[in-house]
């Protein structure tokens, strides 16, 4: 990375989390506004589905498929699944805004599950290349 000014290196930070938290904020207002009571839980499953597909087939080509890196999809599926409950508690608890905290915490993983798609899309195709993508997403 170049060296910036404190001034300039504010603004580049800035600029980067607004592009993490646009995805996020435009699917929750879509959600809001076209989806029923399960349309984005149901995306971000699929999502996740198709994600432990990839990753596991990237895994088994670049030889890393084992059996411990394989449990460290449980972690991960007993974190979306509470955040699934967190959201619906939510909107049980706080009727007014509840809907909405639901779906933002639902679209941060479709937007989470859909960067994990590209990485591992990435290792199965090499000539497929994100990097300049995932480097802005990352910082």
């Amino acid at each position: 990375m170049q060296d910036l000014s404190p001034l300039n290196y504010t603004i580049h930070l800035c600029h980067v989390a607004w592009t993490k938290s646009l995805a996020p904020v435009c699917m929750t207002a879509l959600f809001l506004l076209f989806g029923d009571d399960y349309t984005a839980i149901v995306i971000a499953l699929i999502m996740l589905a198709v994600d432990t597909i990839i990753g596991s087939t990237a895994a088994i080509i670049q030889n890393e498929f084992s059996n411990r890196n394989w449990w460290r999809v449980v972690p991960k599926f007993v974190a979306i699944v509470s955040a699934f409950v967190v959201g619906n508690l939510l909107v049980i608890f706080e009727p007014k805004f509840g809907s909405v905290l639901e779906y933002a915490i639902v679209s941060v993983i479709i937007f989470s599950e859909t960067i994990s798609i590209l990485e591992n899309a990435a290792k199965i195709h090499p000539d497929l290349n994100f990097k300049k993508v995932f480097d802005k997403l990352r910082k």
